[in-house]
């Protein structure tokens, strides 16, 4: 069965969900949606599909099986539900799911009751290297994880925080959260994919499951790292990734996690559209499924609720807004 795919935004991201279509023979990318005539041009070039200057209108005119959403991340609600409402099968969304939990809990509804498929672009669940270094803490090979240290170079938490939270969760089986305690520096304000962004962020998140992770992002962290501890050893990771090392309790030294022959960053988003693809034919669950990235979602605005209200956060939490542009606009006006 052939699957014909659309793309709303054509910004830089959407040249990965292009190829992923690309080199999904079950995939036929046929069109693109981007306001930006100059981006039309360049993406109709390159990819021979039509394109058009509302997403409304391609949505109107083409019968999409597949709608990619790569717009800023404050546009992601408004393409997906006209997707889901126009007829889609399903929908990829890139991450962050979106700017509050209000918005991601209408995408999740809005595709629900009509059997769309939601999927969120964490993508790193299906890149080589770090699947490396996820393989071994989920087949226990140094036991039960008891606490997680995962610091995020110069990046804020809607940018990669979410990836490092979706990660976090990921070793961890996905299990629930049962609490955060977090901080944001916001002297400094970044403009990030349509957003402020805090300039460093702190996270102290506690699951239902006894583990612990701290997550720290922004300016004050000097690298990539991660330490992962568990009952029977630790897993040392530098970089995004470069370098992974682990060891169990009984080993006299560290053994260096080989790294894949290949590491192509387009290989994650192959991945995704390829587990789509499968989702679709099969019935299967999709491993990025919209519910994942809302708990992800959920924990970064838990961190910025626990900065404006200066206590812990305990799960499930109920916040309407965005903290962190709320903080902002309330400092704007004093």
């Amino acid at each position: 069965m052939g699957y014909r795919a659309g793309i709303i935004g054509c910004g830089g991201i959407s040249s990965h969900h292009a190829a992923a279509y690309r080199n999904d023979r079950r995939m036929e990318l046929v069109a693109a949606a981007e306001p930006s005539a100059e981006r039309r041009a360049r993406f109709a070039e390159k990819y021979g599909v039509r394109v058009y200057s509302s997403a409304a209108d391609m949505l109107a005119e083409e019968k999409l099986d597949i709608v990619s959403v790569c717009t800023p991340h404050p546009d992601h609600r408004e393409p997906t539900v006209m997707a889901a409402q126009a007829g889609a099968k399903a929908v990829l969304c890139e991450k962050p799911i979106a700017l509050n939990l209000g918005d991601a809990d209408e995408m999740i509804r809005t595709c629900r009751e009509r059997g769309v498929l939601l999927v969120i672009g964490h993508q790193r669940r299906f890149q080589p290297g770090h699947i490396a270094i996820a393989k071994p803490l989920l087949e226990g090979e140094i036991g039960k994880l008891t606490d997680i240290w995962f610091d995020v170079h110069h990046y804020d938490l809607m940018t990669w925080g979410t990836h490092a939270v979706d990660m976090i969760r990921w070793y961890n089986g996905d299990a629930p959260t049962k609490s955060v305690f977090g901080q944001v520096d916001i002297s400094v304000v970044h403009e990030r994919h349509g957003a402020p962004a805090e300039d460093s962020a702190i996270s102290l998140i506690h699951f239902e499951n006894g583990l612990r992770a701290t997550l720290a992002c922004g300016s004050m962290v000097p690298r990539f790292s991660q330490v992962i501890a568990a009952e029977e050893g630790e897993l040392r990771v530098e970089g995004d990734p470069s370098v992974a090392r682990i060891r169990r309790q009984s080993d006299v030294s560290w053994r260096e996690i080989p790294k894949p022959a290949r590491e192509d960053w387009q290989e994650g988003f192959d991945g995704e559209v390829r587990a789509l693809g499968d989702s679709l034919e099969t019935g299967a669950p999709h491993p990025l499924a919209a519910e994942a990235a809302r708990e992800a979602l959920a924990v970064i605005i838990a961190t910025y609720e626990s900065s404006r209200r200066r206590r812990v956060v305990t799960f499930p939490i109920e916040v309407p807004d965005n903290p962190l542009l709320a903080m902002l606009a309330e400092r704007s006006k004093a």
